[in-house]
């Protein structure tokens, strides 16, 4: 489904608004990532361009078959399977430079993965995510039908609010940068509709990716705040 949806003309605008705030977030760190994390990974739609930027990439998935694909994708990155009812990253203390959950709604509206991400993060590293903005006209919808808005291991989408996730970071101490507004479109992933490029275009003109408080996606930056100690780890699956 996700190889499908990263084709279609939504899937494209998704991506590419995505690529641009990562890109953006990690273009402004003061050095390059040696360790970036992208939980949740998929098939790699994302793990591709981050092992760019980025000296080694840590990739975690649940499926057996998506870590395989994971294999392929660069040289500098290690996929690792884990499991869906794992409440822990597995990787050492203060080890990432980075770390990613784009799309991975299982993970990013869990108090557990915050927490789990300051432990992770060396002190001034930087987690990127995305949200299904409850407090948007797609989460008004998504409680009307939801059926219709079921993710991985049992998580619904549209179940958090960006304030909601806001408070979350600030209790597991990580300090809210950014956050831009997108995906107003009414497609679904799998759409190729024509209207999308056009639509894509007044989003962009018009002010909606600042609205990030009622936008129906939204793309945060958070910051673990730095200290005078490295918090240097070593990285790989514990034991």
């Amino acid at each position: 489904m996700w190889d499908v949806a990263a084709r279609t003309e939504m899937g494209r605008y998704l991506l590419d608004v995505e690529l641009a705030f990562i890109t953006e977030s990690i273009a402004g760190l003061t050095k390059k990532p040696q360790i970036a994390l992208d939980a949740g990974a998929g098939s790699g739609r994302v793990t591709g361009p981050l092992s760019k930027m980025a000296g080694r990439v840590i990739a975690t998935e649940t499926e057996p078959a998506l870590v395989k694909r994971l294999t392929r994708v660069a040289n500098n990155v290690t996929p690792l399977l884990v499991s869906p009812e794992s409440e822990r990253l597995p990787l050492q203390d203060a080890t990432a430079d980075v770390i990613l959950a784009i799309q991975a709604a299982y993970l990013t509206q869990t108090g557990w993965f915050h927490r789990e991400c300051t432990r992770v993060l060396k002190p001034g590293g930087t987690l990127i995510l995305t949200l299904q903005n409850r407090r948007s006209w797609k989460g008004l919808v998504s409680r009307r039908r939801p059926e219709q808005y079921q993710g991985e291991f049992g998580a619904r989408y549209y179940e958090r609010s960006l304030a909601d996730i806001d408070r979350d970071l600030e209790a597991a101490g990580l300090q809210l940068e950014q956050a831009l507004g997108y995906n107003w479109l009414p497609f679904t992933r799998m759409s190729d509709s024509r209207l999308i490029k056009p639509l894509a275009k007044l989003e962009r003109l018009l002010p909606l990716r600042r609205l990030a408080a009622v936008s129906p996606w939204v793309l945060l930056s958070a910051r673990k705040p730095a200290s005078p100690e490295s918090g240097a780890g070593r990285v790989g699956p514990e034991a």
